[in-house]
């Protein structure tokens, strides 16, 4: 079964996504980079192939985001940032317009891409998709969870967050004060 996952703290393990950690401690005032994953994308529905993805995360007052623009082009730099080193040919602002690019802020952050040649892109095993760059604003525990508009598309299958063979889950933001 595919899984959309936030790794909350990416720079621990291997890498991002490798583990996933559901739950990062941070100090207020620091900034907090999340990863956006996907593992699984071999079993069905994904079929080991994507072509079009559109994240979702939801975030409370205690993290805050700043809109980092795109070049209104392919976006793939923008927050949230698309893994364009590991995930190469994908466009994340098909229209070329303000509108369409991602944003962080105000939440739900949001991002959608898609492949350049409008074709499956293979992917295996745990894949960083975009990473998320907050601020943590004030102390308390914050949470940040994928939106029902979240979605994975595969050939001609589209699979939303929650259902249709996608798990997701979310993550925990500790953040104490300084």
């Amino acid at each position: 079964m595919a899984r959309l996952a936030i790794d909350a703290n990416p720079a621990n393990g291997a890498g991002p996504c490798d583990p996933v950690n559901a739950e990062a401690t941070v100090t207020e005032g620091a900034p907090v980079a999340v990863a956006l994953c996907l593992s699984g994308a071999d079993a069905a529905p994904l079929g080991g192939a994507i072509r079009s993805v559109t994240l979702r995360v939801t975030y409370n007052a205690l993290l805050s985001a700043a809109d980092v623009p795109g070049d209104l082009l392919t976006d793939l730099d923008a927050d949230p940032d698309w893994n364009d080193e590991g995930l190469a040919g994908w466009d994340c602002n098909v229209l070329n317009s303000a509108a369409a690019a991602p944003r962080a802020e105000p939440s739900p952050a949001t991002i959608t891409c898609n492949t350049v040649s409008l074709t499956d892109y293979p992917v295996s095993g745990d894949v960083l998709l975009a990473t998320l760059t907050l601020t943590a604003a004030a102390p308390g525990t914050a949470v940040l969870s994928w939106d029902g508009g979240t979605s994975v598309l595969s050939g001609a299958v589209e699979s939303l967050c929650g259902e249709e063979g996608i798990v997701c889950e979310d993550a925990t933001i500790v953040v104490s004060p300084p």
